[in-house]
């Protein structure tokens, strides 16, 4: 089987395979902030992808600074989707890789920048 063999070639080459499981971004509110989707039978893809020889997975959550975002409600409802994800990923035998994205877009200062910034990666 083709797959297989070259599954087995990635592990004897020193590859290491990492699978992007979040599945996008959903709308969360009113103010234009979104929140991180994943599948529905993500425990199950994840015991797959494991069999298949993945050894870590990654995935995001997204933060737009404005003067009324991010929200305190996106970044709790964020970092629980990204706790959940972990636990998910490491119960599957594999490394999470959790990525809290601050877009560095718009016209705020870089106190603001650091202000949030460092508000998120507080929370996570």
């Amino acid at each position: 089987m083709e797959g297989t063999n070259r599954q087995c070639t990635y592990r004897t080459g020193r590859i290491i395979i990492i699978v992007k499981i979040d599945g996008g971004l959903a709308d969360f509110n009113d103010k234009g902030e979104q929140t991180t989707k994943y599948a529905e039978n993500l425990s199950e893809l994840l015991q797959i992808w494991k069999s298949l020889g993945a050894a870590a997975t990654k995935f995001r959550s997204v933060f737009k600074i404005s003067e009324t975002t991010p929200s305190d409600e996106l970044i709790s409802a964020n970092a629980k989707v990204q706790a959940s994800l972990a636990k998910m990923t490491q119960d599957a035998g594999m490394v999470p890789m959790i990525e809290p994205e601050v877009l560095r877009l718009g016209n705020h200062s870089l106190q603001k920048d650091e202000e949030v910034t460092s508000k998120v990666l507080h929370l996570f």
